[in-house]
């Protein structure tokens, strides 16, 4: 193969290792919280870098005292014959009084020239937890901790590890789970910090956080036993169980207080909101003998609560609920550009029913509405849907091809479950 080629194949593949890789990035990790008066450590991480870091340029904050420090580690990897560094720059940070401190990004500069940033970061400083004793401590928390049923909480759940150099601490799992009843708005996150105790001792922070709400009233306790293991480290930096422990986790109360029975709307059937309501026909005009279809999509909490809403349609006009309603799944996508057969996203309903006029003319469909109860708002409210007008244009018959059972002038109202209601 001559040379010239060799070389550009080369080029090639070095430009498609790249590629391949993902960019350089820069996380700035500080205690949480910062401790008045006390050094404390912590680091930027730096990711994907295709050459060492060079310098930090910290940028001043009003109330914090903080510089690089020296020891920093570098891990390196190569990739088709291309070399990324993972580096470790160790900070040492000092808040001079118990404050909110707002950081601006840190810029990094690599021995290319080239520089990235981290991401500015919020830090709080104040007295050391004087619970932070022994070798760990765990406590739970209510965000808030009253509510009223339907109203969204956060379950926050935080182990505190003590760290030295000869034993450290380590977590296997978590072993809370949220209390019975509890209804998830959404997924469990995680994320890891770092503080000290009074004496200035490290101790590493595992936190976890769930959205949840109740439906029933009562009260509900978050707590139990959170296993974590000493460990030994070797001189490569790995860790080695050789004891596992307990430790009490302090419990915490959430009080969940009844739905207010002032405003309650008559059709309110136990859903929390706030909701939408969307209809469109599939087509707005259409010729006598023919037929259309209709469909209705719910979006909101509960969506698989949801029953057929009641359609009311007008006179001269029967409706044939179509089989294939469909629960909430799939991805999101634009409501009112979605079409027909669209699938509904992850927190929509979708009916659907044949529409068959037997006249020609103008059809006015009204709105579906719903009752709902708004935590936010804690107040009651409706969901109201567009009203729709079918034209029906004078022409040729022809068959209509229909499905499921006819509602008749007026359609008989669908059972609809009922929660629990205080």
């Amino acid at each position: 193969m001559p040379r010239a080629i060799r070389h550009g194949l080369v080029e090639l593949l070095a430009v498609l290792g790249l590629a391949g890789l993902d960019a350089a990035e820069a996380k700035l990790e500080l205690p949480d919280p910062l401790v008045p008066g006390v050094v404390l450590q912590g680091t930027i991480q730096v990711e994907d870098a295709t050459t060492r870091v060079t310098n930090v340029a910290l940028p001043p904050v009003a109330g914090l005292e903080w510089q690089v420090q020296q020891g920093g580690m570098q891990a390196v990897r190569s990739v088709n014959g291309v070399v990324t560094r993972s580096e470790t720059v160790r900070l040492a940070v000092r808040a001079q009084m118990a404050d909110t401190f707002r950081i601006p990004a840190v810029t990094v500069t690599l021995a290319d020239g080239s520089t990235i940033t981290t991401t500015p970061v919020t830090v709080t400083a104040s007295a050391a937890n004087q619970n932070l004793q022994g070798d760990a401590f765990a406590e739970t928390a209510f965000e808030p901790p009253a509510i009223v049923a339907g109203e969204p909480t956060t379950l926050v759940y935080r182990i505190y590890l003590r760290q030295n150099n000869d034993k450290p601490r380590a977590l296997r799992q978590c072993d809370l789970a949220p209390p019975a009843g509890a209804l998830p708005l959404g997924e469990r996150s995680e994320s890891e910090g770092q503080t000290c105790d009074a004496r200035g001792n490290p101790w590493r922070i595992r936190t976890f956080r769930w959205p949840l709400t109740w439906a029933l009233p009562g009260t509900y306790q978050a707590g139990g036993q959170q296993g974590y293991v000493i460990c030994r480290q070797d001189f490569f930096g790995q860790l080695s169980p050789i004891a596992d422990r307990t430790v009490a986790i302090r419990p915490a109360t959430l009080t969940v207080a009844a739905l207010p029975e002032a405003g309650r709307p008559a059709d309110f059937n136990g859903l929390f909101g706030p909701l939408t309501i969307t209809a469109a026909l599939e087509r707005p005009r259409i010729a006598s003998g023919e037929g259309t279809v209709l469909m209705v999509t719910i979006d909101g909490r509960q969506t698989e609560l949801i029953t057929r809403p009641v359609l009311a349609v007008p006179a001269g006009m029967k409706a044939y609920p179509k089989d294939d309603d469909e629960p909430a799944h799939g991805t999101a996508a634009a409501r009112d550009q979605r079409p027909l057969n669209a699938v509904p996203g992850p927190h929509q309903r979708s009916f659907r029913w044949d529409l068959v006029p037997d006249r020609a003319g103008e059809f006015s469909l009204p709105a579906l509405t719903l009752a709902y109860f708004d935590p936010g708002r804690r107040a009651y409210d409706h969901a109201h849907g567009p009203e729709l007008t079918l034209t029906v244009l004078p022409g040729r018959a022809a068959n209509v091809s229909i499905t499921g059972k006819p509602l008749g002038e007026t359609a008989a109202a669908a059972a609809t479950p009922q929660l629990l209601l205080p």
